[in-house]
């Protein structure tokens, strides 16, 4: 639903109630099920932590983790440019392009930048026809109007200043 994406969007824009989430939650484990269950939940949240630029960076980029039904919703409510970026967590150059669109982010305030990791969404990528990471869907009025494939910085600048 909006409102699923609006708290992801919140949650993933706010460093500190994030780690005081990761925080509670080892907690909680730690009393209910014993340490050894809340060191894997400090484990869990320190390799999100250091992820890098992929959950690090991204400023006004939201990292979408809902399903297929409310990716739609999300297109739908927007008549201006969404750029769309599937990505791989392991993939070196969606890592380096993640800080450029984040930048991007900034630049273009009328544009909605959307970040979908493909492994965690595979039913989406396929739906989108991704084949190769990063891949960038450019899209307007719930149609894809152009798509990028890699991170030639300049390709997506030309395609956002040319679709806006």
């Amino acid at each position: 639903s909006k409102a699923t994406v609006s708290v992801l969007y919140w949650l993933a824009m706010n460093d500190m109630l994030r780690k005081l989430l990761w925080m509670a939650l080892a907690a909680f484990v730690a009393v209910q099920y014993g340490m050894m269950y809340a060191m894997v939940v400090y484990f869990v949240f320190m390799k999100t932590e250091n992820a890098g630029p992929m959950v690090k960076d991204w400023k006004k980029v939201l990292h979408f983790e809902g399903t297929n039904e409310e990716f739609n919703v999300l297109l739908t409510n927007k008549s201006s440019l969404v750029v769309v970026d599937f990505y791989a967590t392991w993939c070196p150059p969606c890592r380096s392009l993640a800080p450029k669109l984040a930048d991007l982010s900034e630049q273009h305030l009328d544009v909605t930048f959307v970040g979908i990791n493909a492994d965690n969404a595979r039913d989406l990528a396929a739906q989108y026809e991704v084949s190769c990471y990063p891949t960038l869907k450019f899209v307007k009025d719930s149609k894809v109007l152009h798509t990028v494939q890699g991170a030639d910085i300049n390709q997506i600048v030309d395609t956002i200043n040319r679709l806006k």
